[in-house]
């Protein structure tokens, strides 16, 4: 049997009459308060007779929506209105065919409360055109209406509308949204092509003088109008476009306004193999007949990074608009800029960093740097060790944040770093994002004006960590873990991070209490390791507590007279060594057990862990006996900080009227090197019974329930009395090949 309905002899002819039929239907019994029955047949005709005659030269279909709204099929009023709107842009649809797929609303979003935006926008667009229109169909179809300004209108013309108004629809605000919006389902993604692929990009001027900071970011491979990197833009095609007329032009552009300068579109020109194939597409360029029937091949790629989402929030539209005579056409894709993802600790590990120091003024840190590569390459012979070299900041850990930005391939995503630079604009050593980094498939994040100036301790990369991938108690997802930061009381970390983080959409940031600390990261006091449970990883924190236990069973096996920190080494002080207290390197167990200071500290101290656990057992779907709880003892440094001469905000907050600030005794195990299950621990120098490091011995019994093992690191005069560890002095770039959007 021939499928195409146009081609049945009588085939029109018999659905005008079943069109009839249904007029009939609902003109006598489908009016206000009449038969439910009468609008449900009406409704499978006029279903039918769109079945089987796509082309629907005579407008049924656009009565459809209104009955379905009448017998109260919200959904499927949105599922028939959206695939009439999109099927038709379908390469592949014939609607001749009636055998082709019909209303396969499978594949359709299910979004009720978007149904109820679309009708509420349908409503509205109508009224604002006609205000007559609503009021005519509530009343009786013969009565005459009129409101003020308006001449008498009969409900038969409203009816007679009908076809203008439905379709008027499509372009309202509401379905504008979903038929032409980003979202998980529909839509593509593009990367910020960000890096420097020929390390084209100056870091000073023609003088020979630095450039600033913004300066330094501004220039990457997608800054000027050439396709340095196309294996990084996303790939887009025109559909050919068949039977065009020979006066046919086509022109490509973007939406909103928004994202005009956001984006560069490029289009591939037919030429000899010697010459770069890629050009500019500018939306005042005209494209031929031949381009629109050959179809147009398209690369896209961001210019920037999405910074403040209510500015611009990634999304793009591209749009081929077509003109023939005076008959025009738009077609559109939605894009999407991938965002900018922070990494967690169960991202492959794949390069550490650190930095050299200066060895003169610092000869712990080279110490540190040779054991760090020694222990690495044992851990892990396959992850380099990268030193900053140009910088006497040996904290790699805060003046930078690894993260990255993916997008699909065609096989696997394809990826590009970013080093976010820390919101610290006198911090020199976050020049090296640009300076030293920054390269092919590498970009950095300079943070923007207003907000980070100076050097203030809680804008380090330390405050930043990132909870691995989870979906939250109140079923919030988070398919690419969530960061977390500390405030410092009343003082929050700088907004032009913190935006930054907040509009990339996915990895809403979690706010700690972090203040109580002297230098104040939430690196000093929470861990999250793999783990074998549901979740795949938990959470470890500092424990003051059991710590204490360690040393009261010690003390009531007659070793309370052992001194509690061990280092043997060279502490000889220098200009930097703030938090070195030669007093407790001659402390015992007894006298610290007996000092009532020391225990209300500690005191202080777990109050703060334990609101801070329990902020993170409130969102992560966690037991608490699956916590791991790192024996730590705090000590009090609360001081008055100098406020600075310069007009720069102190490096150190004060602490609030009868707060605290401490830092930890012994150099803080839980803030580490994780590489994947093997652990790079400061080395605690507890003290030592029976020939054994009791503290280092309950750590490593604490990284073992999690399947880790462990190594020590000594850092004791290289960072620990400096305020840092092992995790300060380090970073970590990570795995970047992510499938976020899964």
């Amino acid at each position: 049997m021939d499928t195409r309905s146009w081609r049945l002899p009588l085939m029109h002819p018999y659905m005008k009459t079943r069109y009839f039929l249904v007029d009939a239907l609902l003109e006598h019994f489908g009016h206000r308060n009449g038969h439910v029955a009468a609008v449900e047949m009406a409704t499978d005709h006029l279903m039918d007779v769109l079945r089987k005659l796509r082309s629907d030269h005579t407008g049924v279909w656009q009565h459809v929506p209104a009955d379905l709204v009448r017998l109260g099929r919200e959904q499927d009023t949105y599922d028939f209105m959206k695939w009439y709107a999109t099927m038709p842009l379908e390469p592949d649809y014939d609607p001749d065919d009636w055998s082709a797929p019909f209303l396969n609303i499978e594949k359709m979003s299910r979004l009720i409360t978007t149904v109820k935006g679309q009708v509420r926008d349908l409503v509205l667009t109508i009224d604002k055109r006609d205000v007559w229109y609503w009021q005519v169909f509530d009343e009786d179809t013969n009565v005459v209406v009129v409101r003020a300004g308006e001449r008498p209108k009969s409900g038969w013309e409203a009816f007679a509308m009908n076809p203008v108004y439905l379709a008027s629809w499509r372009v309202s605000p509401g379905a504008h949204r979903t038929i032409y919006s980003w979202s998980q389902d529909q839509g593509a993604i593009f990367l910020p092509n960000i890096g420097d692929t020929s390390r084209r990009c100056p870091t000073v001027d023609l003088a020979g003088t630095p450039l600033d900071n913004q300066e330094l970011a501004s220039c990457h491979d997608a800054s000027g109008d050439h396709l340095l990197t196309s294996e990084l833009a996303a790939p887009l095609k025109t559909v050919p476009l068949t039977g065009l007329p020979d006066d046919a032009s086509g022109r490509i552009y973007t939406e909103p306004d928004s994202a005009r300068d956001r984006v560069n579109i490029f289009w591939r020109r037919d030429l000899d193999s010697t010459s770069d194939p890629w050009s500019i597409v500018d939306p005042q360029m005209s494209f031929n007949k031949t381009a629109l029937s050959n179809g147009i091949e398209l690369r896209i790629v961001g210019r920037g990074l999405v910074t403040d989402a209510t500015v611009w929030n990634g999304t793009v539209n591209v749009v081929l608009e077509t003109t023939a005579g005076n008959r025009s056409s738009v077609d559109h894709v939605a894009m999407k800029q991938a965002p900018v993802l922070v990494h967690h600790h169960l991202q492959e590990p794949e390069v550490v960093l650190t930095t050299r120091g200066d060895k003169d003024l610092s000869p712990w840190q080279a110490r540190f740097v040779e054991a760090l590569e020694e222990n690495v390459a044992e851990m892990r012979d396959d992850i380099p060790v990268l030193p900053f070299n140009d910088t006497m900041d040996i904290w790699a850990q805060d003046f930078l944040e690894p993260a990255y930005a993916s997008m699909p391939g065609p096989d696997g995503p394809i990826s590009l770093r970013v080093l976010l630079r820390s919101a610290q604009s006198t911090r020199h050593a976050g020049r090296q994002v640009f300076e030293q980094l920054r390269g092919p498939n590498v970009g950095g994040f300079q943070p923007g004006r207003g907000s980070g100036f100076g050097w203030e301790e809680i804008n380090s990369g330390g405050n930043i960590e990132t909870i691995p991938p989870y979906v939250s108690r109140s079923g919030v997802k988070y398919p690419a873990g969530r960061v977390i930061t500390g405030k410092h009381f009343e003082l929050y970390p700088a907004a032009s991070m913190m935006t930054f983080i907040k509009s990339q959409g996915l990895q809403t940031p979690l706010i700690l209490e972090a203040g109580w600390l002297a230098i104040g990261h939430v690196d000093e006091i929470v861990q999250f390791l793999p783990f074998d449970n549901e979740l795949g990883f938990t959470i470890a924190v500092v424990d003051t507590t059991s710590a204490l236990k360690i040393l009261r069973e010690a003390a009531d096996k007659g070793h309370g007279d052992s001194p509690v920190i061990t280092y043997d080494g060279d502490a000889t002080p220098d200009g930097a060594t703030f938090f070195l207290d030669e007093r407790l390197l001659n402390e015992t167990i007894d006298g610290l057990l007996a000092n009532d200071t020391f225990i209300d500290v500690n005191s202080y101290a777990q109050r703060h862990i334990d609101q801070n656990l329990a902020l993170l057992l409130e969102d992560i779907p966690i037991s608490d006996s699956d916590v791991l709880r790192m024996p730590t003892l705090f000590h009090d440094v609360t001081y008055p900080w100098l406020r600075t001469p310069d007009g720069h905000p102190s490096r150190l907050n004060l602490a609030p009227p009868r707060e605290r600030q401490v830092i930890s005794l012994f150099p803080e195990s839980l803030n580490g090197l994780v590489l994947g299950s093997e652990y790079l621990a400061p080395k605690p120098w507890g003290p030592i019974v029976d020939g054994r490091d009791i503290i280092e011995e309950a750590v490593v019994d604490v990284y073992e329930k999690a399947g880790m093992k462990v190594r020590f690191l000594d850092d004791f005069m290289s960072h620990h009395v400096r305020g840092g560890e092992v995790h300060c002095g380090t970073n970590t770039l990570r795995q970047t090949d992510v499938a976020w959007w899964e």
